[in-house]
């Protein structure tokens, strides 16, 4: 059977239009709408090529992923043109682009060509168009030609708290796109909204069978997530979708779409090779800050306790960089697909169960580690997603991250190689000597919390640990209402370096907190990282620091205080003392609660539904 099994994708909107050279390298052309249908006008004598991230034919995948026998680029365009096929690879390190021969066409009408791909040893295939006249492109992709299919039925599952604009214009963009085609994806494709913070209602989305809003409880990404997973798979009436569904696709809500990811993706499902149907397809996440920057595709948790992407960042201009993208990745251990976009079989959630109950913060990377899939990406699959460097927030990357990675390793008996409570160890260091006392306070929480058992998660109250968190949370304020003069002078990440002698009593007094002269503490004012960048020499012996975001012009104040320090150090100690006594226990007690914290009776009466 033949069919597209990607489409030709022209900028669309504002913030891709920019970045046109993801979809073709060249001189800019004009993208025009025409009764909802794009087209690119181009000029004579110009040179465009489609060998792109959005448009090159990732083909080496293809074959790697698929029963593909062979597949076909084609263009539908009018206008005298001269067309060649380029095979793309890496050379070493090095991009290498191979010319398949040059052919001329001459439409006098809107008309179709094709190439066929040659078997031949190449990551990405893509068209080049050198023009004679002015020329208009309607549109292209690549045709694969397979041996059979099998039935999908996939179901994206998005859950949304208060951020109306952006699920409203992902929903309208995905029916527009695809739902109201009426072709066979769209019969296949289904939509399940789950609402947290229950401000939505069924007339924001375009009315159609395959959409479903569901008001739910505010249980985090993780019971959101949950939910639709519920409503696709585990209907006990099967009260409004009759469909069997084959697949469940995560995404987030407060990203910017690209259609066409879904499509590629829903084609890929129908056409994998049988040893690959229980892998999980991962989207990356581009920056919608720098649209042609690639944060991630896979994630790893390091031994450090840190969340990184295994692939360094990629910028997708660059021909180069689209194919080291596509290379191959040795294993890495503690692998997982970010939850803004991950494609994952249903036969595997019905093994493995649903998300622990962890409201937020480490859902997707529990599940990844505890399914331990093969991951299949592409360039082109994707989405663009607020970067989290100015999105510093003590209550999610102290309280929740830290406890969640204590409660992942004790219920699925993942991360043993990782130091779990040297981060928090750090985390609580680098929050305390540098003033920052209700960080400080976030951390030991987490610990504490921690401490009291799965019986604590059990219990639907995260919502409320939020909210008390979140007290605790700087309120970043306009730097000129803030501080002195001097303290906004430079960077707050320059280092400052502390001598043999500071270093050493800097440690031994914790940073003058003990048995250090008040006398000598320096009285000026210094900026230092509003996030959790540690720089002891900005942060030593100061009586108040003033923490920036340079970005962002904002700020707030950080004020030594020793009777707090003292309270939070003896708090911690007592907390890390009980836990090296208990923690085996725990660990046993956690284990034990496994099956029933990812069940579909617990999630029920969780979500009491």
């Amino acid at each position: 059977m033949r069919e597209i099994i990607q489409h030709m994708l022209f900028p669309e909107g504002d913030m891709p239009a920019e970045q046109f050279e993801l979809y073709y390298r060249g001189l800019c052309g004009v993208v025009l709408s025409e009764q909802g249908e794009q087209k690119m006008a181009v000029g004579r004598f110009q040179q465009i090529a489609f060998d792109t991230y959005f448009n090159g034919c990732s083909i080496q995948k293809w074959k790697e992923y698929t029963t593909i026998r062979k597949a076909s680029l084609f263009l539908e365009a009018c206008g005298s043109f001269l067309l060649s096929m380029y095979g793309c690879s890496l050379n070493q390190m090095e991009p290498q682009r191979k010319s398949y021969g040059w052919r001329r066409y001459d439409l006098t009408k809107r008309s179709v060509v094709e190439i066929e791909i040659p078997d031949d040893d190449m990551q990405i295939a893509g068209l080049e168009l050198r023009t004679l006249s002015d020329v208009e492109i309607y549109g292209g992709g690549c045709i694969g030609d397979f041996p059979d299919s099998r039935e999908i039925n996939l179901s994206i599952v998005t859950t949304t708290c208060r951020k109306e604009a952006f699920i409203k214009k992902n929903i309208h963009l995905l029916y527009h796109a695809l739902l109201s085609r009426k072709d066979e994806t769209a019969q296949h494709l289904f939509v399940h909204i789950v609402d947290n913070g229950r401000t939505l209602k069924a007339s924001d989305f375009p009315k159609h069978e395959h959409i479903y809003l569901h008001s739910n409880k505010n249980t985090g990404g993780s019971g959101g997530f949950a939910r639709g997973i519920l409503e696709s798979v585990y209907q006990k009436k099967q009260r409004e979708q009759k469909e069997k569904i084959t697949h469940i696709q995560l995404m987030d809500d407060d990203i910017l779409l690209q259609p066409d990811s879904i499509y590629r993706t829903y084609i890929l499902l129908k056409h994998l090779k049988r040893e690959r149907q229980d892998d999980f397809i991962s989207g990356a996440m581009l920056y919608m800050e720098r649209a042609f920057i690639q944060k991630e595709d896979v994630g790893m948790v390091s031994r450090n306790a840190e969340f990184v992407p295994l692939k360094r960042e990629f910028n997708h201009k660059d021909l180069r960089e689209n194919l080291m993208n596509e290379k191959k990745y040795p294993d890495a251990e503690n692998c997982y697909a970010a939850w803004w976009y991950c494609c994952m079989p249903v036969s595997v959630v019905k093994k493995y169960g649903l998300p622990l109950p962890l409201f937020v913060r480490g859902d997707d990377i529990e599940y990844g580690l505890r399914c331990r899939p093969r991951f299949l990406t592409m360039n082109g699959i994707c989405v663009w997603h607020m970067g989290f460097v100015g999105k510093m927030n003590a209550a999610m990357d102290f309280y929740q991250v830290d406890r969640n990675l204590l409660i992942i390793r004790a219920v699925s008996g993942v991360l043993k190689n990782v130091r779990i409570l040297r981060k928090l160890r750090m985390d609580f260091l680098r929050s305390i000597l540098r003033f920052d006392y209700d960080s400080a306070q976030l951390v030991v929480r987490a610990l504490e919390d921690y401490l009291k058992g799965p019986e604590f998660i059990k219990k639907d109250c995260g919502e409320q640990i939020l909210k008390e968190n979140s007290r605790l949370v700087h309120m970043m304020k306009p730097l000129e209402t803030l501080g002195t003069f001097e303290a906004m002078v430079g960077s707050p990440y320059e280092k400052i370096e502390l001598g043999r002698i500071e270093r050493l009593i800097y440690k031994i007094t914790c940073n003058g907190h003990l048995l250090f002269p008040e006398g000598r503490l320096r009285r000026e004012m210094m900026s230092v990282p509003f996030n959790d960048v540690y720089i002891p020499g900005r942060a030593a012996f100061r009586t108040k620091l003033l923490a920036v975001n340079p970005a962002a012009g904002t700020g707030y104040l950080l004020v030594r205080d020793k009777k707090r320090f003292w309270r939070l150090v003896i708090r911690y100690c007592r907390a890390v003392r009980r836990y090296r006594r208990d923690n085996s226990r725990l660990m046993e007690e956690y284990a034990a609660s496994k099956h029933e914290l990812m069940s579909e009776r617990f999630w029920r009466e969780y979500l009491e539904i």
